[in-house]
Order: C-alpha cells, then structure tokens, then sequence
C-alpha cells in the first residue's frame, strides 16, 4: 500500500511569515510522518499569513484563501489519498468543514502530531471511522478555548496597563523595548528624525520628502506624527483589526470606547507641539493640494462663485505668456485676474484685515468652552456606566439599554469633535499670532513675493481658511 500525501502548513499573519521558522517546521513534522508510512509527498500548500477564522462557509474561506483552495481542488481531481497537517488547530475554525468535504471526496485527513492509523485509500470508508471528526471537533473546542482565553486576558490587561501608563501594544516608531512591565526607552536617533520630521511639517514640507526621511509610505506620515503617544499618551481600543482571508482591516473604533491615560515613557513632543501637528494635518487635509507650492496664496483660493478651487495660470504662448488668476473649472467665465493685479489686491486685503485683529480674548473664550466640553464628556461616560448598571439590574431590557448607550456614544462622538476641533483652533491661533509678531507689515508685499513660499502659505492657512476670489477679494478666517 502506498499512500500519496498533500501537506498543509500555514500561519496566520505576514508577522508569523516573516519572524518565525514554523512553516518549515510544520512541513518537516509532515514529512517524518509521511517517511514512517513509507508513503510519497505529492504536493505541498502554504498558507502563508492567511487567518482560518471567523469562517462559517468553506467556499468563502476557499475564495479568501487560494493555497486551501488548491488543496481542496486537487483533493477532489484524485493528486493525493490523504492531506496531512502539524496540528488540527492549522485548520483553524474551518476544521469540521473541510472534514465534512473531504469525506465527500473518500480522502482522508491527518495529523501528525495527534491523529493515531491512516486507513487503505482503496478501502477507505469515511463512515466507517469517526476519530479523525471527534479528534477535529475536541481540538476545535480547545483552540476555542485558547483564543478566548488570550483575548479575556487582553480586555483585561491593556485597561490595567493603560491605567498603570505602560504601553498597550506596539511600540511606536522612536522608542526601543526595555521589558514588559517597564516604559520602552527613547531611541535617540529616531526620536531626532522626528523632531526633524515635525519641522519640515511645519515649514511646509511634502509628506513624500518628510515619508523618506522617516523610512514611511507618505501616506502614513499623517498617521506617525498625530500619534499622541509622542505627546506621552497612552490609549486602547481605538481600532479593531478584522481578517477576511489574508486581508487585514482597522476598523475605527467610537472614541467614546477609547481607553487614555497618562503614559509614563518620555515624550517627544509638548502637548502644545502635538495640537499643532494636529492643526497642519487637518489644514493639509482642507486644502487636499496636489501640486508643489510655488506662489504665495497656492491652495487657499476659492471661486466666489461656484467654491471651486482658483489656479494660477500660464496664459498665451511659450515665448510670451503672462500669469493669470482663473476659476479651476469655469476659467475666466468666473474669475480672472492679472495676477500682479490680484497679488496687490490681497496684500492689501491682508493688511488691512490684520489691523482689526484680536486674538486673546477668543483664545481664552476657547479655554472656557474646552472645559465645559470636558465636563460634559465626563458626565457622558458616567451616564453610560448608569445605564449598564442599570441593564445588569434588570431595569433596562436589553434593546433599551443598547438604544439609550447608542444615542450617548453618538453624543460623545460629537463632544470629541468639538474639543478636537477646539485644540486645533487654538493652535492656529497661536501660529497665527506668532506669525503676526515677526512680520515686518511695512513691507508685507516684498515678503510675501520673494519669501519661502511653503512656510509663508502654512503660517497663512493658520490664520485664513480660504481666500475668496470674485468681484472682491474677501478674506475667511478660521
């Protein structure tokens, strides 16, 4: 009797791939069973970084994971007597499925660590024998049993640890591990490329050239400087990571469920620093600029008229051309402007706007509306801890309580909009009002024209919204 054998080895993520040496290991586990049944290896499947979970269909798990699906196909076009596996728990939660189609083909499933004989091919009788199924269906209970287990510990642990101001999970980018029960320590070299990183941000600078520096994709960029961690906070539960197949997906959790504290590591940047960070992600994202920054105004001009983006444009031939002030998607039907005209005219739109500025008195009425909003979050929270008591008491049914925690989760959502909202106000204010101090007005024009213009149109953004473009030139603060 020889019997052909598939081997089946996998993890569940690219972290498992990359960092440990357990496929190897599953596939030689396999094949020393294999040489003890002097049987022959006729195919080997890798699902490599595929999670086997959450599944309760196998044609959903096939489509999501090609390399099972290949097994099942070749199982079914007669490649091999019997797949084999390191342990039941590769199979995951697909386990009693994949058995139940497997007896449909009259092809086995084996274990090399748990599973005890192996059947004749040619005589095999899936109904014969239900050990292969008790032995699925009891390392399916206990793998249940272990997930569960970890992730009680988890919802657990990381409130304590949060409480107790200790990292939650990973460690961000410029931090070093010490041990589990300690604050990771501060890489020096990489805590310097971030303070780099903040003022490059700062002065204007891509995220493509900032993503470089940082050894990031530019899209994360946003992502790495806004970390509060940086400004020594501490937070849980604000995403949860779902897998369909091998793909990975953060789900946003509501910041009502968010859990924060006070971290006991050393922070990179001042809270200050951090809502201005904050402040020019959240201008950048307004503005959704395309193209570099070669004119003072770029990315603030809007049409009076429709609200569409104004553009500066090269107009007549390439020998001899002159820049003008057009309407992005009507021309000159909406606006046009020689641009020196249009650059005198809001210069003095400017000037004269900035005579009737005062700031301290809103940054204080900011500071007032803040704390209001915090008393209000709190009363939020205590609210919600009301009415779970309440469910646990019986006062409240189910869909009640779930009703009555949706509706505050909702307003808490709106509360942290507001104070965020607040913050990033407030930091602009303040580069606005630093911004106002170190320019010479007397000679605004000349600055604004031969001036860095990235930095001039970032310190701008801090003070203007947009600049309208019409008949007039009106100026919108934030």
């Amino acid at each position: 009797m020889t019997i052909r054998f598939g081997i089946l080895a996998g993890v569940s993520s690219d972290v498992q791939v990359i960092d440990k040496d357990s496929i190897p290991d599953q596939i030689e586990t396999c094949r020393r069973a294999i040489q003890q049944f002097n049987g022959i290896e006729t195919d080997c499947y890798i699902m490599d970084g595929y999670s086997r979970s959450g599944y309760d269909s196998l044609a959903d798990a096939m489509e999501d994971i090609p390399p099972l699906k290949q097994a099942i196909t070749d199982a079914e076009q007669n490649q091999y007597d019997v797949l084999i596996v390191d342990n039941w728990d590769r199979l995951g939660d697909l386990g009693q499925l994949v058995h139940t189609r497997y007896k449909k083909y009259r092809k086995q499933l084996y274990s090399a660590r748990q599973s005890g004989r192996l059947q004749d091919p040619q005589n095999y009788d899936p109904y014969a024998d239900e050990s292969a199924s008790i032995d699925i269906h009891i390392q399916g209970i206990l793998q249940t049993y272990r997930i569960n287990k970890l992730r009680r510990g988890w919802s657990l642990g990381m409130p304590k640890r949060i409480k107790d101001g200790l990292t939650p999970s990973r460690m961000a980018y410029g931090y070093k591990y010490t041990t589990n029960r300690e604050p990771p320590a501060l890489d020096p070299s990489r805590a310097a490329k971030l303070i780099q990183a903040r003022d490059m941000l700062m002065n204007g600078e891509s995220y493509r050239v900032i993503g470089v520096l940082l050894g990031v994709h530019h899209t994360r960029v946003p992502t790495v400087l806004a970390n509060p961690y940086y400004a020594g906070i501490v937070a849980y539960n604000k995403t949860l990571i779902q897998y369909v197949g091998k793909v990975r997906r953060q789900v946003k959790q509501p910041k009502s469920k968010w859990r924060v504290g006070e971290g006991k590591h050393q922070p990179i940047f001042t809270q200050a620093e951090h809502e201005e960070i904050v402040a020019e992600i959240e201008r950048r994202n307004e503005i959704k600029r395309r193209s570099a920054v070669d004119f003072a105004f770029a990315g603030l001009l809007r049409c009076a008229v429709c609200g569409d983006r104004v553009r500066r444009h090269k107009f007549g031939s390439r020998r001899k051309f002159k820049d003008v002030i057009i309407c992005r998607s009507a021309g000159a039907k909406h606006v046009r402007y020689d641009y020196e005209e249009f650059f005198d005219l809001t210069v003095r739109a400017i000037q004269r706007e900035i005579e009737h500025v005062q700031l301290d008195g809103e940054e204080e009425a900011e500071i007032d509306s803040s704390a209001v909003i915090l008393r209000a979050i709190e009363a939020n929270a205590k609210q919600r801890g009301k009415i779970q008591e309440g469910f646990e008491r019986d006062v409240y049914s189910a869909e009640e309580a779930a009703a009555k925690l949706r509706e505050l989760e909702r307003e808490a959502e709106r509360l942290q909009d507001k104070l965020e909202q607040i913050a990033v106000k407030r930091a602009s204010q303040k580069e606005a009002t630093a911004f106002m101090q170190t320019v010479d007005f007397t000679h605004f024009g000349e600055y604004l024209r031969h001036g860095d213009a990235k930095q001039i149109n970032r310190l701008l953004a801090a003070w203007l919204l947009e600049i309208q473009v019409g008949d007039e030139i009106k100026l919108i603060k934030r």
